[in-house]
């Protein structure tokens, strides 16, 4: 986050905060969220935020789906998590 933003929070950080957006959301204006996190990924950071916004979510009654899956930060993991992401969608068209 900080190599995007700043290490000190700014306007620009705070006007892209996902967790600020989330808390203060209209629910009816949301689409439905695909979360995914793998359990070997080598930013801890990325475990622990996912989850924290499906708490977010929880609360707030946002339409979404939690995904914890074996695989780090990588390609091979968001290879499989966009096949999954993609059948969930085609799913929700039909």
């Amino acid at each position: 986050m900080r190599s995007a933003f700043g290490a000190v929070r700014n306007e620009q950080w705070n006007s892209n905060d996902i967790f600020l957006l989330a808390k203060n959301a209209v629910i009816d204006s949301l689409p439905y969220f695909y979360l995914a996190a793998g359990s070997q990924d080598n930013i801890p950071e990325v475990i622990y935020q996912t989850h924290e916004l499906a708490g977010i979510f929880r609360k707030k009654k946002v339409r979404f789906e939690m995904h914890d899956s074996e695989g780090g930060h990588d390609w091979l993991f968001w290879q499989e998590q966009t096949r999954i992401v993609l059948d969930c969608i085609l799913s929700r068209l039909k």
